[in-house]
Formats: C-alpha cells, structure tokens, sequence
C-alpha cells in the first residue's frame, strides 16, 4: 500500500516588519513544556540602534552582542546568503553612545522538534521583550531577511508565549509554564491584538474568519465524530462547515496566485495500522516532500511534478479552486509526474493506477479509525500579499 496515497485518499474518501508563522498546536506545548524542563544560557543582548543617526530605525539598525566572546554584530549588515539569513556584520568596536541596557536577549534553546521539523536548529532561538519580558519563538526568514516569530493564535501577529515566564539571574535562564492552557484552544479562537506589525495593517482589511464544526452520532450502523476549525487570512477562504462541505472560495472575481506553499502533519491508525507523516508541498517548485512511516517503514523522500503555480483562480469555479489548493501528487499515475526520490516499495502499486479505489475502501470500512490532520496553507499572489489559511481535522470512527 503506498503510503503518499494513503495521505491523500483521507481527505476524499471520508469527505473529509515582524512577520509571524503559526505552527501546530502539539508543537507549541511541546515547546512550553521543554522550555520549563529545562535551564539554558543568555547568549546574546539585543540593542535598537541608529546606525546612520538619521531619525530612524531602519531593518538593520540592530545590534546583536554575543555574551560569552563580546563580539558586536550589525543585523542586516551585509548581504544575506543561504548560510547566513540575516547578513550579521561583525563590528570592529561598539558605537560610544550605545544604549547601557538592551532591548531585548536572545537565547538558543536547541528545542529537539526544530530539527525534526525544520530540518535545522538554526532558527532554534527565543527573544525576550526587555521591556514586557514576553518570550517569542524565532520560527525563521520572510523573503526580506526579516526575522520570522511564532503566531500562536492564528490572527497574523506574533504572540508571546502564552502561558510561559521568564527569569534571568546573569548569564543563567529559566522559564516556568503558569497554568498551561493548550495552544489547541488559542489557534482555534484568535484573538485581535494590538501592536500589528506593518504587514498586518497591510493585511487589516481581510477579514480573519473562524469556523468549527462538532458532530457526533450514530451513522450507517458506526459511531463517527468529526471535528473540524479552521481560520484563514485574505482573498482565499475555507469554509469548514458541515453543511457547506468543506469548500473553498474566493472574496474576488479572480485571484492570481504566484506561489502556494503547504504543509501537513498527519496522524492515522486503522484496524491496526498507523501512519504518521509530515507533508511539505511546494506548488511553485513542484515538489513534495514526504516524511514520515506506515506499518513501521520509514520514508524521507522527494516527488517531482511539474509546477502548478503560477495560477489563476475564478470565483465561478469552487471545484477548480478546491481541485488546485487540495492537490495530491499521485506519483507515476500522475500525469504531471516527472521523477521521485522514493524507494520503490513506495510504489508497489505503481502497475494499478486504479488502486486508490482500494485504499479509500479500507479505510471507509475501517472497524476503527482515529485521524488527526493538521494543514497549513501561505499562498502569495501576483501583489505579493501573503494569504494564510489553517485547517485541523479530527476523525474518529468505531463501528
């Protein structure tokens, strides 16, 4: 049974300046709760400082210094490569008239769920707001080089840990989780925050909608509960409720889309069999990468198809705007399919282009199943504007 296909059937067999990154809800507990566990070391101070003594603080009038050797670094300094997102400029000596007290610190905290997502811990840090010691979550670099932080509930702004405290005594850290509340709840019910960065206010004038559907009941003879929430930022929208069946729509005639990027955490069990996974969809790249294992065999491996994006998208044609932002490489039955990194016993199928049939069927008539689908859409259009939708699944079915 090949595993991609696996995936993919879930969803049709059973109908089923600061910029900010969401992430799951299991990842951010499990961030909390590493944060408490463990005690770290205060590597760096961060200071607003105006390098050019204009007035204003531009992107790279920040100063970075490294507690443990001293040296100085200016952000943005030079230009930004792969190996180095951020363009860290050392400085010979510091500004004589650099601010006595930081504006904020930087700490790595080497959380292990970094590397295993992300593939890299380096963007493993926290930032401290000197002023409200709010702790943020370093996730990354937007296209601008600027700082990526974590957006816990889903309302387009960077968020503090919620939850979480701060005690530094010298160079030593701690942190302590206050009445832990699942960050389940937040991302599922945003709230508006003030401070929005300028990307936000750019993005104001799209409403941020939340829906959330729960059903439980008798269905042809099994118990089935189904849960879905979702919210979603911009031009693109998903509508997850029951009665208007999942469908995706646009709040304009037409929508030019210049890249769509997707990711999927997925945990599934069946009549004894489990596959966890972790999807990474690139339209414009056309490339999946595919993580995760099924039956104990694991797979870590790229598919290659020929790139769906750019893309216009119509408001008259939900069918082809739900086909294009729910697409599933196929593999070889694709008919865009170009070559695979994948063992070949991910394609033991590959002679019965047919065979998804087969796999919807086993899992519709599944004695039980538990499923649990975490999806995240950032979909750019020809403005650059930045859309975000977020979608988590539960299934559960016991006959």
């Amino acid at each position: 049974m090949r595993t991609s296909r696996l995936f993919a059937s879930l969803s049709l067999s059973i109908s089923v300046a600061l910029a900010a990154v969401t992430a799951p809800p299991s990842y951010v507990d499990n961030l909390k709760a590493f944060l408490q566990q463990h005690n770290f070391a205060l590597n760096g101070k961060f200071y607003m400082y105006d390098f050019n003594h204009d007035g204003t603080i531009a992107p790279n009038d920040w100063l970075y210094i490294d507690t443990a050797g001293g040296q100085a670094f200016r952000l943005m300094g030079k230009t930004p490569t792969q190996s180095d997102v951020f363009g860290w400029l050392p400085l010979s000596s510091l500004p004589s008239d650099l601010p006595s007290a930081p504006t904020g610190y930087f700490i790595f905290i080497n959380f292990p769920q970094d590397q295993q997502l992300f593939h890299t811990n380096a963007f493993s840090w926290v930032y401290v707001d000197k002023n409200s010691m709010g702790v943020y979550k370093l996730m990354g670099a937007d296209q601008n080089h600027n700082f990526d932080y974590l957006d816990e509930n889903g309302d387009g702004v960077p968020d503090p840990l919620s939850g979480i405290e701060i005690s530094i005594l010298g160079n030593s850290v701690s942190f302590s989780w206050e009445n832990p509340t699942s960050s389940q709840d937040l991302i599922h019910n945003p709230q508006d925050q003030s401070g929005a960065s300028e990307s936000s206010a750019q993005n104001s004038a799209w409403p941020k909608v939340t829906c959330s559907d729960e059903q439980s009941q008798q269905y042809h003879g099994m118990g089935l509960y189904y849960k879905a929430n979702s919210w979603y930022r911009g031009l693109i929208t998903y509508d997850c409720k029951i009665d208007a069946q999942n469908r995706w729509g646009l709040k304009v005639a037409s929508l030019e889309v210049s890249d769509l990027q997707r990711t999927e955490r997925l945990n599934l069990s069946y009549d004894g069999k489990r596959a966890n996974g972790l999807l990474e969809f690139n339209y414009k790249a056309g490339a999946v990468h595919i993580q995760g294992t099924f039956d104990g065999r694991s797979i870590d491996c790229v598919e290659y198809y020929k790139p769906l994006a750019p893309k216009t998208l119509y408001q008259d044609r939900p069918d082809e705007i739900q086909k294009y932002m729910e697409w599933y490489g196929d593999g070889p039955c694709d008919p865009d399919f170009i070559r695979s990194t994948c063992p070949s016993w991910f394609y033991d199928d590959v002679n019965d282009c047919h065979s998804q049939n087969n796999i919807n069927d086993a899992i519709t008539q599944a004695s039980h199943l538990d499923l649990e689908q975490n999806i995240e859409y950032s979909v750019e259009d020809s403005q650059s504007r930045k859309h975000t939708i977020h979608i988590f699944r539960k299934y559960k079915i016991d006959r």
